[in-house]
Protein backbone atom coordinates (compact mmCIF):
# COMPACT_ATOMS: atom_id res chain seq x y z
CA UNK A 1 0.00 0.00 0.00
CA UNK A 2 1.45 3.40 -1.24
CA UNK A 3 0.18 6.49 1.10
CA UNK A 4 1.60 9.95 1.31
CA UNK A 5 1.69 11.58 4.90
CA UNK A 6 1.65 15.65 4.74
CA UNK A 7 2.85 18.01 7.86
CA UNK A 8 1.24 21.36 7.41
CA UNK A 9 3.36 23.27 9.81
CA UNK A 10 3.90 27.24 10.52
CA UNK A 11 7.02 27.26 8.84
CA UNK A 12 6.88 24.45 6.48
CA UNK A 13 5.03 21.42 4.72
CA UNK A 14 6.65 18.62 5.12
CA UNK A 15 5.56 15.70 2.21
CA UNK A 16 6.51 12.16 3.12
CA UNK A 17 5.90 9.67 0.25
CA UNK A 18 5.33 5.49 2.50
CA UNK A 19 5.66 2.51 1.12
CA UNK A 20 4.57 -1.11 2.81
CA UNK A 21 4.66 1.64 5.62
CA UNK A 22 8.57 2.49 5.23
CA UNK A 23 9.19 6.23 4.75
CA UNK A 24 10.98 5.87 1.09
CA UNK A 25 11.31 10.04 0.38
CA UNK A 26 10.63 13.32 2.26
CA UNK A 27 10.02 16.41 0.64
CA UNK A 28 10.12 19.95 2.29
CA UNK A 29 6.75 21.18 -0.52
CA UNK A 30 6.99 23.28 -3.34
CA UNK A 31 5.92 23.97 -6.65
CA UNK A 32 7.41 20.62 -7.66
CA UNK A 33 5.74 18.40 -5.21
CA UNK A 34 1.92 18.15 -6.16
CA UNK A 35 3.51 16.30 -9.31
CA UNK A 36 5.34 14.14 -7.75
CA UNK A 37 2.85 12.86 -5.24
CA UNK A 38 0.93 12.30 -8.51
CA UNK A 39 3.64 9.92 -10.21
CA UNK A 40 4.01 7.80 -6.90
CA UNK A 41 0.31 7.32 -7.35
CA UNK A 42 -0.69 6.86 -3.35
CA UNK A 43 -3.43 4.86 -2.39
CA UNK A 44 -4.33 7.48 0.49
CA UNK A 45 -2.56 11.38 1.62
CA UNK A 46 -3.79 12.00 5.09
CA UNK A 47 -2.95 14.98 6.37
CA UNK A 48 -2.55 17.34 9.66
CA UNK A 49 -2.63 21.13 9.89
CA UNK A 50 -1.20 23.36 12.37
CA UNK A 51 -1.50 26.82 10.11
CA UNK A 52 -4.65 28.08 8.15
CA UNK A 53 -2.70 29.86 5.82
CA UNK A 54 -0.50 27.25 4.54
CA UNK A 55 -3.30 24.49 4.64
CA UNK A 56 -4.93 26.74 1.98
CA UNK A 57 -1.97 26.85 -0.03
CA UNK A 58 -1.00 22.98 -0.15
CA UNK A 59 -4.67 22.55 -1.04
CA UNK A 60 -4.79 24.94 -3.89
CA UNK A 61 -1.72 23.76 -5.31
CA UNK A 62 -2.28 19.47 -5.03
CA UNK A 63 -6.39 20.72 -6.22
CA UNK A 64 -4.72 22.07 -9.62
CA UNK A 65 -2.52 19.04 -10.43
CA UNK A 66 -4.75 15.65 -8.93
CA UNK A 67 -7.99 15.13 -7.90
CA UNK A 68 -6.91 12.86 -5.06
CA UNK A 69 -9.18 12.74 -1.61
CA UNK A 70 -6.91 14.39 1.07
CA UNK A 71 -7.84 13.19 4.36
CA UNK A 72 -7.42 15.30 6.98
CA UNK A 73 -6.91 13.83 10.24
CA UNK A 74 -8.92 14.98 13.18
CA UNK A 75 -8.36 13.80 16.93
CA UNK A 76 -10.47 10.64 18.15
CA UNK A 77 -11.56 10.29 21.42
CA UNK A 78 -10.01 7.63 24.44
CA UNK A 79 -7.41 6.25 22.03
CA UNK A 80 -5.19 7.07 24.86
CA UNK A 81 -4.84 7.73 28.39
CA UNK A 82 -3.88 11.47 28.77
CA UNK A 83 -4.23 13.84 32.03
CA UNK A 84 -4.10 16.58 29.11
CA UNK A 85 -7.08 18.74 27.71
CA UNK A 86 -8.68 16.64 24.99
CA UNK A 87 -10.02 20.10 23.47
CA UNK A 88 -6.65 21.96 23.24
CA UNK A 89 -3.85 19.62 22.39
CA UNK A 90 -2.66 19.93 19.40
CA UNK A 91 -3.46 17.21 15.96
CA UNK A 92 0.81 17.37 15.92
CA UNK A 93 1.37 16.26 19.47
CA UNK A 94 -1.76 14.19 19.65
CA UNK A 95 -0.47 12.07 16.56
CA UNK A 96 2.35 11.87 18.26
CA UNK A 97 1.88 11.07 21.19
CA UNK A 98 -0.96 8.32 19.84
CA UNK A 99 1.92 6.58 18.02
CA UNK A 100 4.67 6.66 20.73
CA UNK A 101 2.25 5.21 23.24
CA UNK A 102 0.95 2.24 19.85
CA UNK A 103 4.79 1.57 20.10
CA UNK A 104 5.35 1.49 23.51
CA UNK A 105 7.54 3.82 23.03
CA UNK A 106 7.26 4.67 27.09
CA UNK A 107 7.78 6.31 29.59
CA UNK A 108 9.54 9.10 27.80
CA UNK A 109 9.79 12.34 27.21
CA UNK A 110 8.90 13.68 23.40
CA UNK A 111 10.41 16.53 21.95
CA UNK A 112 9.29 18.07 18.60
CA UNK A 113 11.60 21.21 17.68
CA UNK A 114 10.16 23.24 15.46
CA UNK A 115 8.67 27.21 15.11
CA UNK A 116 6.76 25.95 18.63
CA UNK A 117 9.09 23.40 20.74
CA UNK A 118 6.92 20.94 22.25
CA UNK A 119 7.65 18.48 25.25
CA UNK A 120 4.99 15.65 25.86
CA UNK A 121 5.45 13.30 28.76
CA UNK A 122 4.48 9.58 28.98
CA UNK A 123 4.68 7.86 31.82
CA UNK A 124 5.76 3.89 32.58
CA UNK A 125 1.88 2.91 31.90
CA UNK A 126 1.76 4.49 28.84
CA UNK A 127 -0.11 7.34 30.40
CA UNK A 128 -0.13 11.07 28.85
CA UNK A 129 0.83 13.15 31.64
CA UNK A 130 1.12 16.51 29.82
CA UNK A 131 3.60 18.76 28.22
CA UNK A 132 4.94 22.30 27.71
CA UNK A 133 5.26 24.44 24.55
CA UNK A 134 7.90 27.27 24.42
CA UNK A 135 9.87 29.18 21.32
CA UNK A 136 11.58 27.48 18.87
CA UNK A 137 14.93 28.49 18.13
CA UNK A 138 14.43 30.54 14.24
CA UNK A 139 11.16 31.62 16.71
CA UNK A 140 13.52 33.28 19.51
CA UNK A 141 15.76 35.33 17.09
CA UNK A 142 13.01 36.39 15.28
CA UNK A 143 11.37 38.11 18.48
CA UNK A 144 14.73 39.73 19.28
CA UNK A 145 14.85 41.41 15.66
CA UNK A 146 11.07 42.36 16.13
CA UNK A 147 11.24 43.71 19.63
CA UNK A 148 14.79 45.79 19.60
CA UNK A 149 16.45 48.73 17.25
CA UNK A 150 19.99 47.62 16.70
CA UNK A 151 19.41 43.64 16.83
CA UNK A 152 18.48 41.83 13.78
CA UNK A 153 17.63 37.91 12.60
CA UNK A 154 20.53 35.88 12.11
CA UNK A 155 21.38 32.35 10.83
CA UNK A 156 21.14 29.72 13.66
CA UNK A 157 21.56 26.36 11.76
CA UNK A 158 25.22 26.16 13.13
CA UNK A 159 26.81 27.07 16.41
CA UNK A 160 30.63 27.74 16.83
CA UNK A 161 30.86 26.85 20.52
CA UNK A 162 33.37 30.78 21.15
CA UNK A 163 32.38 33.54 23.09
CA UNK A 164 30.92 36.16 20.73
CA UNK A 165 33.31 38.50 19.14
CA UNK A 166 30.47 40.78 17.09
CA UNK A 167 27.50 40.90 17.35
CA UNK A 168 26.12 38.85 14.69
CA UNK A 169 28.29 35.96 16.45
CA UNK A 170 27.07 37.65 20.05
CA UNK A 171 23.54 37.12 18.96
CA UNK A 172 24.02 33.58 17.81
CA UNK A 173 25.99 31.65 19.86
CA UNK A 174 23.74 33.30 22.50
CA UNK A 175 20.70 32.39 21.24
CA UNK A 176 21.35 28.69 20.67
CA UNK A 177 23.03 28.61 24.02
CA UNK A 178 19.83 29.89 25.24
CA UNK A 179 17.69 27.32 23.36
CA UNK A 180 20.17 24.37 23.86
CA UNK A 181 19.80 25.10 27.96
CA UNK A 182 16.36 25.50 27.79
CA UNK A 183 15.43 21.96 26.06
CA UNK A 184 18.62 20.48 28.64
CA UNK A 185 16.60 21.79 31.61
CA UNK A 186 12.94 20.25 30.33
CA UNK A 187 14.99 16.90 29.73
CA UNK A 188 16.11 17.54 33.32
CA UNK A 189 12.84 17.57 34.63
CA UNK A 190 11.30 14.88 33.17
CA UNK A 191 13.85 12.44 34.03
CA UNK A 192 12.65 14.01 37.52
CA UNK A 193 9.24 13.06 37.36
CA UNK A 194 9.71 9.94 34.57
CA UNK A 195 12.42 8.46 36.19
CA UNK A 196 14.85 6.41 33.88
CA UNK A 197 12.76 7.31 30.30
CA UNK A 198 13.36 7.17 27.33
CA UNK A 199 13.89 10.57 25.19
CA UNK A 200 12.41 10.76 21.82
CA UNK A 201 13.81 14.20 19.56
CA UNK A 202 12.08 14.74 16.26
CA UNK A 203 11.25 17.87 14.15
CA UNK A 204 13.33 20.55 11.64
CA UNK A 205 15.79 21.38 14.61
CA UNK A 206 16.66 17.80 16.18
CA UNK A 207 19.93 17.18 14.25
CA UNK A 208 21.51 20.30 16.06
CA UNK A 209 21.40 18.87 19.32
CA UNK A 210 23.29 14.96 18.28
CA UNK A 211 26.26 16.20 19.70
CA UNK A 212 25.40 17.42 22.65
CA UNK A 213 22.40 14.96 23.66
CA UNK A 214 24.00 11.04 23.48
CA UNK A 215 20.92 9.34 24.88
CA UNK A 216 18.26 10.05 23.00
CA UNK A 217 15.96 8.70 20.38
CA UNK A 218 16.67 10.88 17.21
CA UNK A 219 14.17 10.94 14.23
CA UNK A 220 13.68 13.89 12.70
CA UNK A 221 10.34 11.95 10.47
CA UNK A 222 9.11 10.42 13.28
CA UNK A 223 5.61 12.89 13.05
CA UNK A 224 5.08 11.89 9.78
CA UNK A 225 5.40 8.19 10.65
CA UNK A 226 2.81 8.97 13.23
CA UNK A 227 0.18 10.87 10.75
CA UNK A 228 0.61 7.60 8.55
CA UNK A 229 -0.35 5.25 11.27
CA UNK A 230 -2.82 7.29 12.69
CA UNK A 231 -4.32 7.84 9.32
CA UNK A 232 -4.41 3.69 9.00
CA UNK A 233 -5.89 3.06 12.52
CA UNK A 234 -8.83 5.44 12.59
CA UNK A 235 -9.48 6.98 8.90
CA UNK A 236 -8.66 4.29 6.06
Amino acid sequence: MKTVAVDIGNSKIKIGLISKDVLKKVYTFDQNVPEKILKFSPERIYAISVNKKNKKIFEQSCSKKFDFNVLFLEKTKNVFESEYSYENIGIDRFVSVYYAIKRKLYPSLLIDLGTADTYDFIDEKGKHLGGFISAGLQTISYALERKTDNLFKVETSTFDEKVGKDTEQALKNGIFLQWISGILTFIGFGKKILGDSKIIITGGNSYLLQDYIKDAIFDKDFLLKAINEYGKDFFS
